[in-house]
């Protein structure tokens, strides 16, 4: 994560912070593809942007199809109503067309 003003004013509880997110992200009973969707719905709740995309681009990174994270905005929407799938509906739009466009490229180094 990029410092921020805490680091500068505050670096022991920027120090915790880190640690913290670390330690709460682990693979454990929860894989880190199922936390990071969670963390995602959570983001999308709080309308929290730059949130959406940190854990929205961490779940694809650890496995989280298309599907997934279209059946993970459902849950949100069903608990924070319209105004979750208004918000989120482009953010998780542009990130799984980057995602198809992330795929191809793999794809095609791959048989190069």
């Amino acid at each position: 994560m990029d410092k921020v003003f805490l680091d500068k004013y505050v670096p022991r509880v920027w120090e915790l912070y880190l640690a913290q997110a670390e330690e709460s992200m682990k693979e454990g009973a929860l894989s880190k593809k199922i936390k990071e969707l969670i963390g995602t719905a959570i983001s999308i709740s709080m309308h929290c942007e730059p949130c959406v995309k940190i854990h929205l681009r961490r779940a694809i990174k650890a496995g989280a199809s298309a599907q997934e994270i279209s059946e993970m905005v459902g849950v949100a929407i069903m608990l924070c109503g319209g105004t979750a799938e208004v918000w989120a509906r482009r953010i998780v739009e542009t990130e799984i067309k980057n995602l198809g466009r992330k795929n191809a490229l793999v794809s095609s180094h791959k048989s190069k």
